[in-house]
C-alpha cells in the first residue's frame, strides 16, 4: 500500500512484493499447517481417549 502513497519506481515496488510479502505468506501459511495438524492430532486423540 505504500508503493502507491509514496511515489516510488516500478521496480522497487516490484522488490518489495517479492522479497517481504511473498516469503512472509509461504512462512504464514506453513505455521499455520503445522497448527491445523496439531490441533487436528489433538482432537483425534481426545475422540480415541474417549472410546475405551
Amino acid at each position: 500500500m505504500v508503493n502507491y502513497m509514496l511515489p516510488s519506481p516500478t521496480w522497487s515496488t516490484i522488490i518489495d512484493i517479492t522479497i517481504a510479502f511473498i516469503p512472509m505468506a509461504w512462512i504464514s501459511g506453513k505455521i499455520a499447517m503445522k497448527k491445523l495438524e496439531n490441533k487436528n492430532r489433538n482432537e483425534q486423540e481426545t475422540i480415541l481417549n474417549l472410546k475405551k
